[in-house]
């Protein structure tokens, strides 16, 4: 396969695995009901507007509560989630049919799949079953944020698969405005 077809194939698979275009990035206020549902239509009529997943309440933001994930998943917004099914890492990396062991104002650990350009075409139909821990809460705009991640176990994943892993993203989660904002990026 010719390197320009690669690059073209490896750019619509992005595309069909984030779901995301060319997006304009707005930061969403603590509580303001903006979080992803588990289908990529709007959350049900019968939830509450505060409600998180699996109908949870979603606490406020402030005073050492539990902090969200920025996400691009299955939108072209950017929006505060917790426990999200799917969930865009980066514009390289997705995990889906994320299951949720635990969620604090520290860490949040997850099973699922993971997948991205690192790993195409082998992992595009068959993606790695891996588990995820979100770390190093930070405060973005008044919200905190998780702003790392780390794969801490992949049976099954190759050990070059996950070093491509670890070298396009360097475990970094996407942020809001973090380009406009260097001091939420910086460690």
């Amino acid at each position: 396969m010719s390197t320009a077809r690669a690059a073209a194939v490896a750019a619509f698979c992005l595309a069909l695995i984030t779901g995301c275009g060319g997006q304009s990035v707005e930061p969403r206020s603590p509580g303001s009901g903006h979080h992803a549902s588990a289908s990529p239509e709007a959350p049900s009529a019968s939830a509450p507007p505060d409600s998180g997943p699996h109908g949870r309440p979603t606490p406020p933001t402030a005073g050492g509560s539990e902090p969200f994930v920025y996400n691009l998943y299955r939108g072209e917004r950017g929006r505060e989630d917790r426990e999200p099914e799917g969930l865009t890492a980066s514009e390289f990396t997705t995990f889906t049919g994320l299951e949720w062991a635990s969620w604090s104002a520290d860490a949040a650990t997850a099973s699922g799949e993971v997948r991205g350009t690192w790993c195409l075409p082998d992992c595009q139909e068959n993606p790695y079953q891996v588990t995820v821990v979100l770390s190093e809460p930070r405060t973005v705009h008044g919200t905190v944020f998780f702003t790392r991640y780390e794969v801490t176990d992949a049976p099954g994943m190759p050990d070059h698969q996950l070093e491509l892993l670890e070298q396009v993203d360097g475990g970094r989660l996407m942020l809001p405005a973090d380009e406009a904002e260097p001091s939420a990026a910086t460690s």
